[in-house]
């Protein structure tokens, strides 16, 4: 395309691949071609070779390059997306992320290769991994269609007519292929006894609302009605949604049966189930939230719940690979990646409140935020991400404090009770043992049993069923642990937060079909425990009855819950809310009452009830908002300037004047 006449420069092409890492492939190979000039005039008749060498957009034009992922740099994505310059040709190399809600300039030929990077969650074995699987055919048309959102386009498609008419129509739901127990709890919550009938737009599969309960159950969060006096049938026939019991009689292809799901009387939280449904979170993250506060580590677990949710902070170019693996040491800890997460937040914060010149490339004296914008260029961290982060732990703090949970408390140099507080809690099930050479060597898969000759360590997963017991799990190379699984003595269990799951057939893509016997599986955020010692013995019973005290404490002594959330407001400015904080204990502070005061209010609303303004309304309004400026504190009172409180108090009176108008 770029070497053909008839396509000018201003036109630009926009690549559809699956992963960072063919992108990073794929903008290497088109640099590296572009740089080439081929002049070979043994075949002269060869077309290809007149097209290279008689070219003139070849040899005049420039090309550029960019990436587009999710986890680019903001800045970095803006520019491949605003990028334009005469003469020289744009090509944008993006996975699904450019697939809609966004129109690129300038693009005028689309290459779709046909596959998309997909997440979804085995019921089996209760992991979550990404698979590489073909798109469906509403994704093919809006992919050709981010090529004619200016302008007529093209759309060169990699696959056949024959690939084409196989594919679905539309892609499956997110709710049939991702884990429900988030969603479970939510509807448990809001007193939905038994969520099997509840009116889904797509039903999901019973296997997966069945897996989702089990989980919810073995993190005791819910638990069966017994003091209920019908079964899971008679709830099923409760009419749900402010009774609209005909919308359940009308479409029962949207809803599950109590035969398809095993259960027999209807569900309710249990005291801890009501406090993991106060958090934002997956469960099984909000009970080790709620598990951290007993241990002493919840100070500590939630920077790293925070930086997972972010997750992945890191931004490495190929070129430099060499100079990050030096810096990643500084943040290295033989504890696995979960430490690691955690010293990067420290180190994030230290950098934003001083200016340290140990990791600052600036010797001049700069301001708080361009020594934070260095650091994280430094470090190779996305600064956003970074952020959000900070929003992220404030907001989980906030409402950690809402629910009781007050005594936030650090572990110090213990940082063993952190792997702790995730095992014992919430991801028992997520630990992968040292494989056995022999079990390797008997392995049907030939790729494992070359693995197993290789220097990486294989690892099982614990209490897996024999249907995925042929599944064998290594360190991703992402991992603070992987150089240990290369060495002589590698770590014996491992505890994992996430899978992605990938191919091993060479250029052939990962389906659903294939995944038990011709995948790998990487596990990422990887911790070393000691499997055996750290497991719980009479913990539990002491959980639970400082989980009734705080339950009872929190009865009798109620905590306000703010409502605003604190992705929308400012932590710097500590003087500004505490100087709004007064003004608005002022403003809404009882004065004493006088009959002019009441007599006033009483004139003013009938006033603004009235629909024919007059010249009376205009000089009471004045009058009113001259009593509020008699009535304003001093300087010395709030901090603020007489200037700026009259302006607030004008504010406050525009407020009230609407409301009131609204309100008649």
């Amino acid at each position: 395309i770029h070497r053909s006449r008839a396509c000018p420069p201003d036109r630009g092409i926009l690549i559809f691949l699956t992963g960072e890492d063919e992108i990073v492939r794929c903008c290497a190979l088109i640099n590296q071609l572009s740089r080439l000039r081929r002049v070979d005039n043994t075949t002269p008749n060869d077309s290809s070779d007149v097209l290279v060498n008689n070219s003139r957009n070849s040899e005049s034009c420039a090309i550029r390059v960019f990436s587009l992922f999710a986890s680019l740099p903001q800045n970095k994505q803006l520019t491949a997306l605003s990028f334009a310059q005469p003469n020289c040709r744009k090509v944008i190399v993006s996975t699904n992320l450019a697939e809609t809600s966004i129109t690129i300039p300038g693009i005028r030929y689309v290459i779709d290769c046909g596959y998309a990077k997909v997440r979804y969650w085995d019921t089996q074995s209760g992991l979550e991994s990404f698979r590489i699987q073909r798109i469906s055919k509403s994704q093919a048309w809006q992919r050709a269609g981010r090529a004619g959102r200016e302008a007529a386009g093209v759309c060169l498609r990699l696959y056949t007519d024959a690939e084409y008419k196989k594919m679905a129509l539309h892609p499956q739901p997110e709710l049939v292929r991702a884990p429900m127990a988030g969603v479970l709890l939510n509807l448990i919550a809001m007193n939905v006894k038994c969520p099997l009938q509840f009116p889904w737009l797509t039903s999901p599969k019973a296997a997966s609302v069945e897996a989702s309960l089990l989980l919810l159950q073995r993190l005791d969060a819910v638990e069966q009605d017994t003091a209920s006096t019908g079964g899971a049938e008679e709830a099923t026939n409760k009419p749900y949604l402010n009774g609209n019991h005909e919308l359940l009689k009308s479409s029962p292809r949207h809803s599950l049966s109590a035969s398809d799901v095993q259960l027999t009387k209807p569900l309710r939280l249990t005291q801890l189930g009501s406090l993991m449904s106060a958090f934002p979170l997956d469960p099984r993250f909000s009970r080790v939230l709620v598990s951290s506060a007993h241990l002493g580590c919840f100070v500590e677990i939630l920077s790293i719940l925070s930086m997972l949710y972010v997750s992945p902070v890191f931004y490495v170019p190929t070129e430099k690979r060499e100079e990050f693996s030096e810096i990643r040491q500084r943040f290295y800890h033989p504890d696995g990646d979960l430490i690691s997460l955690l010293l990067v937040y420290r180190a994030y914060v230290k950098s934003s409140r001083v200016n340290d010149p140990k990791y600052s490339r600036v010797e001049a004296p700069v301001s708080r935020t361009e020594s934070n914008q260095f650091w994280c260029r430094a470090h190779f961290l996305n600064r956003g991400r970074l952020n959000t982060a900070v929003k992220v732990r404030a907001q989980l703090k906030q409402i950690a404090r809402g629910c009781g949970l007050t005594g936030f408390r650090s572990c110090g140099a213990n940082l063993n009770l952190v792997a702790q507080a995730f095992l014992q809690s919430g991801f028992r099930d997520q630990v992968a043992l040292l494989a056995d050479p022999a079990l390797l060597s008997s392995s049907g898969t030939q790729v494992v049993q070359e693995l197993g000759q290789s220097r990486r360590s294989v690892y099982t997963l614990v209490g897996l069923t024999q249907s995925v017991a042929d599944r064998f799990f290594i360190i991703h190379p992402e991992s603070q642990l992987y150089p240990a699984s290369l060495s002589d003595a590698p770590p014996a269990a491992l505890l994992f937060i996430e899978t992605v799951t990938q191919s091993v057939m060479g250029n052939e893509k990962l389906t659903e079909e294939k995944v038990d016997s011709h995948a790998l599986t990487y596990m990422r955020h990887v911790s070393t425990i000691q499997w055996g010692s750290q497991l719980e013995s009479n913990d539990r019973s002491e959980f639970f009855n400082w989980l009734t005290n705080l339950v009872t404490v929190t009865k009798n002594n109620p905590v306000n819950r703010q409502k605003r959330s604190d992705f929308s407001s400012s932590f710097a400015d500590g003087k500004r809310v505490k100087r709004r904080c007064l003004l608005h204990s002022y403003f809404a502070a009882p004065t004493t009452p006088t009959n002019t005061d009441a007599d006033h209010s009483t004139t003013s609303f009938n006033h603004i009830c009235e629909t024919t303004p007059s010249n009376t309304d205009a000089d009471h309004l004045t009058a009113s908002f001259n009593h509020v400026n008699e009535t304003l504190p001093t300087v010395s009172q709030t901090g603020l300037s007489k200037k700026k409180l009259k302006r607030l108090a004008a504010r406050r009176k525009r407020k009230r004047l609407l409301a009131a108008t609204m309100h008649s």
